[in-house]
């Protein structure tokens, strides 16, 4: 992976890293090492930046004072107080961007050690990523991938989903539909009776919709109808499991008018309100007792980012160089991500590491396989995932090619085709986020529907709400 291309990575996870257009990017971006300190700095040689403007390119690198210590953060999700241009003594050729911050952490994080370094790089003795021994009840978060948002899970029959400012209940059996309650949900979850969402008010669903929406954490009993909330701070990629609790808080900052954040996984305590950082990566990924962590560069002058690694117990196995996945899940024994060099859908099995699958639409001249894929699912093996004119392809094991749905519905103006968005499933059936064809990868009107295997097709059904 070149820097180029990392640096793009980071551009399209929602804001979280900086959002820049680099034409030349042969500097290193360094994103943080743990918390404690308040400084970070964008070093600009004077003359490379003449030479740079010169000919339009955009080298920015950013090092900090210390090995890469971020500052601690704010109190919520905010902003720097103030940014201040310095002169480092030492250097005095270097200026670099100095960040001022006050303030804490929310209330129910008050407790969190942020001067412990987070970003270790792996152990001396970590191994090559070979395969893992074989999980019997792996976690399945196929309809928690980040940069998604997740309007949609399953639990005791039911199916609950998040639509047009209502959550609402699905009976599979009888196929019917109850409104539950108004308001935003988002990262829909179930256990045990219980429905875990995010919630902003001011986030609206629509085809220009926040890739990861940001809000409180709620619970709601589908029992008593009671709502309780879980956080006083502004959580993501919310993962709820029979082990536990998991979301991202992250820290926002601002560097000379550049979005910055650093991104931390955290576990809640229901019964105390606890909540405990764990590590560093953008959705939770488990298997085995292993959880993928990222570790991020350990020295701001190499130009890769350090590796992530599955571990368990200080037990490391450190994954491929350049592997650098997008919108990632964990279904049965396999792993299934989004390459973020070409953006190819790929599944690599668990058991013996191996990629056993890559699905791209076309190879350029560099070998780089790409793929325009809005989302995707997995059902009964088969790789299902939106292409670029929001068409339902499923991905056939022999051939090594796909096959294309198109689905027509019968509306007040005749026959519309539908454009699909997102895709979830319970294991028996694919539902989606859909609308009218508004143009390539957008909808109007956005609905619900379920779609289900009949012979060697599919065929769609929108869900009607009450």
């Amino acid at each position: 992976m070149t820097s180029e291309d990392f640096f793009r990575a980071f551009g399209e996870i929602d804001g979280r890293f900086v959002e820049e257009t680099v034409e030349d990017f042969d500097g290193g971006f360094f994103y943080g090492e743990g918390i404690g300190m308040s400084v970070w700095r964008k070093v600009c040689l004077a003359a490379a930046c003449f030479t740079l403007i010169a000919v339009g390119a955009i080298v920015i690198y950013v090092r900090s004072r210390s090995g890469g210590v971020p500052v601690p953060p704010l109190s919520g999700n905010g902003v720097a107080d103030s940014v201040s241009e310095v002169v480092d003594s030492s250097n005095d050729s270097a200026v670099f961007t100095e960040i001022k911050r006050t303030g804490s952490y929310p209330k129910q994080l008050d407790d969190f050690d942020y001067n412990t370094d987070f970003y270790d790089e792996p152990n001396a003795d970590a191994k090559p990523f070979k395969g893992l021994e074989k999980d019997d009840t792996p976690i399945c978060t196929v309809n928690n991938k980040d940069n998604n948002p997740s309007v949609f899970c399953y639990g005791g029959g039911m199916v609950y989903f998040s639509l047009n400012g209502g959550v609402y209940e699905y009976d599979t059996s009888e196929k019917t539909v109850v409104r539950l309650f108004v308001g935003t949900a988002y990262d829909l979850n179930y256990r045990d009776g219980m429905l875990y969402y995010v919630s902003d008010p001011e986030y609206k669903f629509n085809s220009r919709d926040i890739k990861s929406p940001t809000g409180r954490l709620f619970r709601y009993d589908t029992a008593t109808k009671e709502t309780s909330q879980l956080t006083d701070f502004d959580v993501s990629n919310l993962v709820v499991t029979d082990d536990g609790i998991y979301f991202v808080y992250t820290d926002y900052f601002s560097v000379d008018g550049n979005k910055q954040g650093y991104i931390h996984m955290f576990t809640l305590d229901e019964e105390t309100g606890e909540c405990v950082r764990l590590y560093s990566n953008f959705s939770y990924i488990e298997y085995g007792g292993y959880r993928l962590k990222w570790s991020v560069y350990k020295d701001a002058s190499d130009d890769e980012p350090s590796p992530f690694v599955f571990e368990k117990d200080d037990v490391q196995y450190v994954m491929p160089e350049g592997f650098f996945p997008n919108r990632d899940c964990i279904c049965g024994d396999d792993y299934y991500f989004i390459a973020n060099t070409g953006h190819a859908l790929s599944r690599m099995n668990m058991l013996t590491g191996e990629i056993t699958a890559e699905i791209f639409d076309e190879t350029d001249e560099n070998g780089i396989k790409w793929l325009v894929c809005d989302d995707y699912t997995v059902l009964d093996g088969d790789i299902c995932y939106i292409d670029r004119t929001g068409t339902l392809c499923r991905y056939n094991e022999e051939s090594g090619e796909s096959e294309r749905f198109e689905f027509i519905t019968s509306g007040n103006k005749g026959a519309e085709t539908v454009s699909l968005r997102y895709l979830y499933t319970d294991g028996e059936s694919i539902y989606a986020v859909t609308g009218k064809t508004s143009g390539p990868g957008g909808y109007d009107e956005p609905r619900f529907a379920r779609i289900e295997k009949s012979g060697n097709g599919l065929e769609l059904h929108i869900i009607d709400l009450p």
